[in-house]
């Protein structure tokens, strides 16, 4: 706001209406202030109060969510362990395979040999061979005792159906 004064003769005389804004300064503030504030005061706590319960349902679905995953937390524990149990005991196997196949190489050859010898490596890769091809067959004949029960499972119950589709008397 601008102070309006008078100058007379090296001293300023106030008048009264200099402490008020004129029409124009106060169409200016009201213009002002309603861009810059749009809403009322009632608005603007509503809309906090509103926030509030907002933040709060969130902070009580994240709560409820945490106390759902803690309830589970010992499962979780007991799955980790479990698996790596599980993960430990296949490396303890493939290392005693390993084991068992290189000391099958060395009763072979009847002595100690260094394995990084290529007659190891060559016998070693046999025995690798000859194991696969164990494993496959013993898959290969699973699968086909598999088939087989299938099979026969069904024929049973096509000769059942037949039997009692015979039993039935024909109407006339």
């Amino acid at each position: 706001m601008k102070l309006k004064h008078i100058r007379i003769q090296s001293q300023i005389i106030h008048r009264p209406c200099v402490m008020w804004p004129t029409r124009e300064e106060i169409e200016e503030t009201k213009e002002y202030e309603s861009i810059a504030y749009p809403y009322t005061i009632q608005e603007q706590m509503s809309k906090v109060e509103e926030k509030k319960k907002e933040d709060l349902a969130l902070l009580k679905a994240r709560e409820e969510d945490v106390l759902k995953k803690f309830a589970k937390l010992e499962q979780w524990k007991l799955d980790v362990k479990a698996n790596a149990a599980k993960k430990l005991a296949t490396v303890e196997a493939a290392k005693a395979k390993k084991d068992r196949l290189v000391e099958e190489v060395r009763r072979h050859f009847g002595f100690k040999i260094d394995p990084r010898d290529d007659r190891f490596k060559e016998l070693l890769e046999q025995k690798e061979k000859e194991e696969r091809k164990k494993a496959k067959e013993a898959k290969k004949k699973a699968r086909q005792e598999l088939v087989t029960a299938r099979l026969e499972e069904q024929i049973k119950i096509a000769e059942k159906d037949r039997k009692e589709a015979s039993n039935i008397p024909e109407k006339s």
